[in-house]
């Protein structure tokens, strides 16, 4: 489970780590902005003629006896625009201006808010896809390694605060932008007024700063607790018969509501800390205004439109400030985000199973293990192991628990690269072949039953696109499983729930092998396919699997003496070893071992 994040990012990585991914993203989401306040600069900046006009009817006159040059520019510069376009310099013409810029202004804005709506899904399944690929590509013990509730948790809640990042930083460049085009609007009219606001600023700044690092350490936090979360109520799911057999309903759901309690907290005060900065903003906002509107009229010569211009600026300077400040909080917030993303991915990229380009075209002589070796968290699971298993042979591995046959079974797939020695394909390295051809030509059937819940047709036609109906039914009839799928309401169209869950074993492990041969494989691995088959039914799979004998090379995990009694080479593997090499049937009578080993599973059976 993911305890802490190993890193954490700051502002500027991550904007470089966005424009990776999606390089015009920013930039149109700042042209757009700019574009919109450059429209409302534009409307606001008509407040001083539209002034004029409704107190002293603008006239060429008036316009040259304005005191303030600000003014004489403002108005100037409106009436030579009134008189290029040939529109007449009255209050409606000058109404209907402003309105126009505005509705401009206002389909700017809702473009940029669908360009940042459309990044935003796009980057949450960029990350999502990427993770995916890379666990998909990582090696199968380290795959196993990850819970599945980190998993689950990095896939789907993270990268939604990532895409939440992505929008606050396009709107902190974006409002940053904003108020550097109002600063300049502010300094033609006003040197030391603007000079007022940047100092205010860069105080607001200074103030807030605290908050934003209280939100970063509860954004770390609340990505430990989400994956917390989604561990416990995914093991709360997968155990359920186990909890609720053993009346341990009220140890589980004490664990699932330790972290919903944490996590509510954490909300909370996140929560807590968004408020106190949205009520000191909004006092320190209107001090801010009012102390600029007391320099303007007591300390500067502005005209009385000009010093309602100003308030219009600072009102809008000191909103976009405000709105860089909530989104670098919240930013903050959900940076641990994408630290969580980006380490599952550098070690996954890390953990990266290197295959050849090589096209398998099926086996011809033989597969080999060459003085193989495996280590698994320290264990030494297999030790020096050579093994050759001939095209079209049946072998089966026996043995105790843990003594390395799944593992076994596991290199001769490609699931498990050796850490010593060498798997080898008719002379050639597994691992010089492309993944994707040596294993559509091999079907593996592991211990438990691998099912979707959904229709029986879907899962047994699932990952195999060259089969249809008519294959299906044949298959399934081969390994009486058309018997018991008949019998049902909806027959091939029957919903099977969670894994299986509405069928019995047998009924489970009899679809999964159907399932398999589906594949057509040229190697079909059993491991403990049988065991959930009752005694019956297992005597109908062992009929059916004596029938590929000699079509397809077969490896067989079992300890059942009926389902070995096919092989045509069995191997006892013990300790990591193949330490005896046996007649399937006479050898298992005469040693004590496999005659102990064979009569308690056979009991338990």
């Amino acid at each position: 489970m993911m305890k802490k994040n190993p890193k954490r990012s700051n502002f500027l990585s991550f904007v470089k780590l966005l424009i990776s991914y999606h390089k015009y993203g920013v930039f149109l989401g700042i042209l757009i902005t700019v574009i919109a306040s450059l429209l409302d600069t534009l409307a606001l900046a008509l407040v001083v003629p539209t002034f004029e006009l409704l107190t002293y009817y603008a006239s060429p006159e008036s316009i040259s006896n304005t005191a303030h040059s600000a003014s004489n520019m403002v108005l100037n510069f409106t009436r030579n625009i009134f008189l290029f376009f040939n529109f007449n310099y009255t209050l409606k013409w000058m109404l209907l201006v402003i309105f126009i810029i505005m509705g401009m202004r206002a389909i700017s804005i809702f473009m940029y808010n669908a360009l940042m709506n459309f990044y935003k899904t796009k980057i949450v399944a960029t990350l999502s896809k990427n993770l995916y690929k890379k666990l998909e590509k990582s090696k199968w013990v380290f795959y196993k390694s990850r819970s599945h509730g980190e998993i689950t948790n990095l896939m789907t809640s993270q990268p939604l605060r990532v895409g939440s990042a992505y929008v606050d930083i396009i709107e902190i460049l974006a409002n940053s932008f904003n108020v550097l085009v109002y600063l300049i609007a502010s300094a033609l009219i006003s040197v030391k007024l603007t000079i007022f606001a940047v100092v205010a600023a860069f105080f607001l700044s200074v103030v807030f700063y605290g908050l934003r690092i209280i939100a970063r350490i509860l954004g770390e936090k609340s990505t430990i607790y989400s994956a917390e979360l989604f561990e416990s109520v995914g093991n709360s799911i997968s155990i359920a018969k186990f909890i609720r057999s053993h009346g341990l309903a009220k140890v589980m759901r004490g664990k699932v509501f330790v972290q919903l309690e944490k996590i509510r907290k954490n909300q909370f005060f996140t929560a807590i800390n968004e408020g106190v900065f949205h009520a000191t903003y909004e006092y320190a906002f209107i001090i801010l205004i009012l102390s600029g509107l007391l320099v303007a009229t007591r300390f500067m010569d502005l005209t009385t439109s000009l010093v309602l211009l100003m308030s219009l600026l600072l009102y809008r300077i000191f909103q976009k400030i405000k709105v860089v400040q909530a989104h670098l909080q919240r930013l903050s917030k959900n940076l641990p985000a994408l630290d969580a993303i980006q380490s599952a991915i550098d070690i996954s990229s890390k953990e990266k199973e290197n295959w050849g380009n090589k096209e398998y075209k099926g086996l011809k002589k033989s597969i080999s293990l060459k003085s193989v070796n495996v280590n698994l968290s320290e264990n030494h699971i297999i030790k020096n192991v050579n093994l050759e298993i001939e095209v079209n042979s049946t072998v089966a591995f026996i043995g105790p628990s843990g003594g390395g046959k799944t593992t076994l079974a596991d290199v001769v797939s490609g699931l498990i690269r050796p850490d010593k020695g060498e798997v080898l394909v008719d002379g050639e390295n597994l691992y010089q072949f492309s993944e994707t051809s040596w294993k559509e030509k091999l079907a593996y059937v592991s211990q438990g039953s691998l099912l979707f819940n959904d229709s029986i047709k879907n899962n047994l036609l699932w990952g195999n696109q060259h089969s249809d109906e008519k294959d299906m039914v044949e298959v399934a009839e081969t390994f009486f499983a058309h018997k018991f799928i008949n019998k049902m309401s909806e027959k091939y169209e029957t919903k099977i729930g969670d894994g299986g869950s509405r069928l019995s074993g047998g009924e489970r492990q009899r679809l999964v092998l159907t399932r398999a041969m589906l594949r057509k494989p040229g190697i079909l691995i059993l491991d403990e396919a049988t065991s959930e088959l009752d005694s019956n039914t297992q005597s109908e799979i062992v009929s059916s699997l004596q029938g590929l004998k000699g079509k397809i090379t077969l490896l067989i995990i079992a300890h059942r003496l009926e389902t070995i009694s096919i092989a045509d080479k069995v191997y006892f593997v013990d300790s990591g070893k193949i330490s005896e090499i046996l007649d399937p049937l006479e050898t298992i009578q005469k040693e004590s071992k496999m005659k102990e080993l064979f009569s308690t599973d056979n009991k338990n059976a």
